[in-house]
């Protein structure tokens, strides 16, 4: 399978231009290590805001809905946070 974790360094620069507390990347490359990725999990309680990037929706569906991270992300929206994104995402 090709990797789609790229380089986000643009994006995560951009982000940090805003001078937020703290700028992450959530990113599991397949859905089994979406089904045990407690660090990212544990990232996104934290979060106030989440942004998904593009890519292909069939993917990241199939990679992170009925997860924890799905879940996680839910949670962003039921606590008062935002969840954007861009084409896909």
């Amino acid at each position: 399978a090709l990797s789609d974790l790229g380089d986000f360094t643009h994006w995560v620069d951009y982000w940090r231009g805003f001078q937020w507390k703290s700028v992450e990347i959530v990113h599991a490359p397949d859905r089994q290590s979406a089904l045990n990725d407690s660090k990212s999990v544990a990232r996104l309680q934290n979060a106030s805001a989440v942004w998904i990037s593009g890519g292909d929706q069939s993917r990241l569906a199939e990679r992170y809905a009925g997860t924890p991270i799905e879940s996680a992300l839910l949670s962003v929206v039921s606590r008062g946070g935002i969840v954007g994104g861009t084409s896909a995402g």
